[in-house]
């Protein structure tokens, strides 16, 4: 980008294009005020010198409306939608875009979107479900389905229908588990939702099996925090522990009202989950310092970006769509480089220190997340200073 811009006019398509992948590496890492700024100034110049149905204006307003969603900002949002659709069936009902049009399709997808982040679920399953029809031909595994199921999913929970949800979610979680990585966010996001249908319908024993795969899966994340810089294990901390909270009221819910004859393994996921916040607030609070590794033993450096590069890798992959077999070698390759890494930082006394639950506390299940919680963390103190 640097060389771009010293190179190039503002509103060259190459420059542009690069600042449009940059915005979305943005917000990949969380900036999303950075994200939203440089798609705007992007959109400004393409709407200046593009037509307005050109597919490069109409990817970069889906891109930006993405943005706004995050950002909350739902009614920027559903404008930049709004007029992507319209152009786009325009387009094709005049025979000069493909009936089953991608970027039209997209836009229906964010409309819908929108719909269930603002509570307008009426609107939103009108629109899911249209979506749906139109994509039957696909394959279950296609994104365009996975996205409108998952979208499916939260209106149904939301108006009551939990049979339906659960069984999105179901067969989601299905794919899921066989083509991303135990850690990816989609996976994880589609265990929590199933898990908060099953824990709305009572079904105590399919809820555990799913919060143990949870605690399991967030177990992964978490050890992935000790190979950053204190920063960045900060930033991913705080992330991760959007994803613990659900886990510590629904391993609660079981505990408090689930049958008797699973109170112990309810149990165990609830301090298996308690764990897990500990050893987050321990890798927020000091994480690695990279700079201080490199210097203890400079082969560090050098695996941490081989780590790097390969879960870009694994990333890039899965977003393309490659095979089974392509996408588990490189899973395989970045486990082994991260697992060689936490080994180097173990040995050279880097490695954010590990919280275990004593015997004390696993004699005492908690009542309640939020009193086994505070529990807990005294216990955990007690046994650390003997």
């Amino acid at each position: 980008l640097s060389v771009q811009l010293r190179t190039k006019a503002s509103d060259d398509p190459r420059l542009l294009r690069t600042r449009h992948n940059l915005a979305i590496v943005r917000n990949v890492l969380g900036d999303i005020p950075g994200s939203q700024a440089m798609f705007e100034d992007v959109l400004e110049i393409r709407e200046r010198d593009l037509e307005p149905g050109d597919p490069e204006l109409l990817r970069t307003r889906h891109a930006l409306s993405i943005v706004l969603r995050q950002a909350g900002e739902y009614d920027r949002a559903l404008e930049q939608l709004e007029e992507i659709r319209s152009l786009r069936q325009t387009a094709v009902d005049a025979g000069t875009a493909p009936a089953n049009d991608r970027i039209l399709m997209s836009a229906r997808i964010g409309e819908a979107h929108v719909g269930s982040l603002t509570g307008d679920n009426e609107r939103a399953l009108a629109i899911a479900e249209s979506v749906r029809e139109s994509l039957s031909g696909l394959p279950r595994a296609h994104v365009d389905v996975l996205q409108i199921d998952a979208i499916l999913s939260h209106v149904r929970r939301a108006t009551g229908d939990l049979a339906g949800s659960r069984r999105l979610d179901e067969e989601r979680l299905a794919i899921y588990e066989e083509i991303l990585p135990a850690d990816h966010p989609d996976r994880l996001r589609t265990r929590q939702g199933l898990a908060g249908t099953l824990a709305a319908l009572r079904e105590w024993e399919p809820l555990l099996d799913q919060l143990e795969a949870l605690a399991e899966e967030l177990d992964l994340r978490v050890k992935g925090c000790v190979i950053l810089s204190p920063r960045e294990a900060r930033e991913r901390a705080t992330r991760i522990g959007e994803r613990i909270s659900p886990l510590i009221s629904l391993s609660g819910l079981a505990v408090r009202e689930g049958p008797a004859e699973l109170s112990e393994r309810a149990r165990r996921v609830e301090r298996a989950t308690y764990e897990l916040v500990e050893t987050l607030r321990s890798v927020a609070a000091g994480g690695v310092s990279l700079a201080a590794a490199g210097e203890i033993d400079p082969a560090l450096d050098g695996l941490r970006e081989e780590a790097e590069e390969l879960r870009r890798k694994v990333s890039a992959l899965v977003d393309d769509r490659a095979s089974r077999a392509e996408i588990s070698r490189a899973v395989e390759q970045r486990d082994g480089i991260e697992r060689r890494l936490r080994e180097r930082l173990h040995a050279a006394g880097l490695v954010a220190p590990e919280v275990r639950l004593g015997a004390l506390a696993a004699a005492l299940p908690p009542r309640s997340a939020a009193v086994g919680y505070r529990r807990y963390a005294r216990l955990s103190r007690a046994e650390s200073t003997g």
